[in-house]
């Protein structure tokens, strides 16, 4: 099946910078309590990988053809070919980040293969070989950000285009033009499934309680 190029272009710069504000945000919080700071690092990272990996899927499974159906088997070769030392550090470095990304990250701690066999119960999920500390993520997100540097180089049209695509359909999610009443329907909404929670509690609380 042929892809447009500025579609799988506009996907892999929306991920892109899905990857790259947090990462760059993340390196200038300076908190004082370790506990939130490791909290903070570990749900960017783990948030991040779900990303990192959809952007690896897409650059090899449809950036590469589409790049193939639009510029020729030469530009696709060499294209790949400047990008092959970095596709193969992270290859390298991390070569379980589709599975972690399947088993663990995505889906529910279970791998749908092995009979649901559950995955944190087994001590599996420190022997992926993913990003297990900060450093080692910025170093994958340092890769990807080579990786994206040269497609906007070399595709900066589609770029552009890709951009205002997104922005357009984002734009209808501003949550600026909610108001101060929108919050408060919310509120409330809240408040009634809390006021429904608290009497499902206690109508069903007698057979909870037994041992």
């Amino acid at each position: 099946m042929a892809h447009d190029l500025l579609d799988t272009i506009s996907i892999l710069e929306d991920i892109y910078l899905n990857i790259y504000e947090p990462s760059m945000a993340i390196q200038s919080i300076n908190l004082k309590d370790e506990n939130a700071l490791y909290t903070l690092y570990g749900t960017i990272i783990k948030l991040g990988l779900i990303d990192i990996t959809s952007y690896l899927d897409e650059y090899n499974n449809v950036f590469a053809s589409s790049l193939k159906d639009y510029k020729g088997e030469a530009y696709r070769n060499a294209f790949m070919e400047c990008l092959k030392p970095i596709k193969a550090a992270i290859q390298q470095s991390f070569p379980d980040l589709g599975k972690f990304r399947n088993n663990y990250l995505a889906h529910p701690r279970r791998i749908q293969a092995q009979q649901h066999r559950k995955v944190i119960l087994y001590g599996d999920i420190a022997s992926y070989k993913v990003p297990q500390d900060f450093g080692e993520y910025i170093f994958i997100c340092q890769m990807i950000d080579i990786m994206h540097h040269m497609i906007r180089t070399l595709f900066p049209v589609e770029i552009r285009k890709g951009k205002a695509i997104m922005y357009e359909h984002y734009g209808k999610l501003d949550s600026s033009k909610r108001t101060i009443a929108d919050f408060e329907n919310w509120n409330r909404r809240v408040d009634e499934a809390k006021t429904k929670w608290e009497e499902a509690v206690s109508k069903n609380m007698s057979v909870l309680s037994k041992a």
